[in-house]
């Protein structure tokens, strides 16, 4: 494995803190029966990476490009996702 950018292979391992700012975020519609609306957001983790998820704890159309958040884990029945929740002190609708 080599870096992208420069080639160099002398590459060490880093843990992420999970923090990151919204580049984009998409509402997706449905009717409450399909369990309502929800974000596709696009997010610049500070590691250098760029990943996709859910902004939580606010509705689809609160979520802001340039808003800072962090990663977690949800666990799911089946599974687990990648989701983020502002870091703001926000009031979510």
């Amino acid at each position: 494995m080599a870096c992208p950018h420069c080639g160099e292979d002398a590459l060490e391992w880093l843990a992420p803190q999970g923090a990151g700012t919204v580049y984009s975020s998409s509402t997706i519609y449905r009717s409450p029966e399909q369990g309502g609306s929800y974000n596709v957001s696009l997010i610049d983790i500070d590691e250098g990476v760029r990943l996709m998820g859910c902004v939580q704890g606010c509705l689809p159309s609160e979520v802001k490009i340039g808003q800072r958040v962090r990663a977690r884990i949800e666990k799911r029945e089946g599974g687990a996702r990648l989701v983020f929740d502002r870091m703001e002190a926000m009031p979510c609708a």
